[in-house]
């Protein structure tokens, strides 16, 4: 990879819908442990208020609170029971790739 043999870190970001189960979870831990970027991060998808994915998902939307729009939060109906869903974005940020946290 040019980045690699250049020395730059790559980061890689990855975006959680919420009807992610335990195999999609399963199969994002073991791509993400697998990749060559440096740094990961991993987000919630959320539907922020005022774009159009907003109103397209409105009806999906269980929690309204604004505070809870930050990436973090899921505000969408999981397939996954909530506690569980958190539980398994919460492990992705426990993936190693060699010696550094990703």
């Amino acid at each position: 990879m040019y980045s690699l043999k250049n020395g730059i870190k790559v980061r890689g970001n990855y975006v959680i819908p919420p009807y992610y189960t335990e195999k999609d979870f399963a199969a994002l831990r073991k791509f993400a442990g697998e990749s060559t970027v440096a740094l990961a991060g991993y987000t919630i998808l959320t539907p922020m208020p005022g774009t159009q994915f907003y109103y397209d998902q409105f009806n999906a939307i269980i929690d309204h609170g604004l505070s809870k729009y930050n990436f973090f939060n899921c505000v969408m109906k999981t397939t996954l029971p909530l506690d569980k869903y958190y539980k398994e974005v919460s492990d992705l940020w426990l993936v190693r790739k060699g010696s550094e946290t990703i």
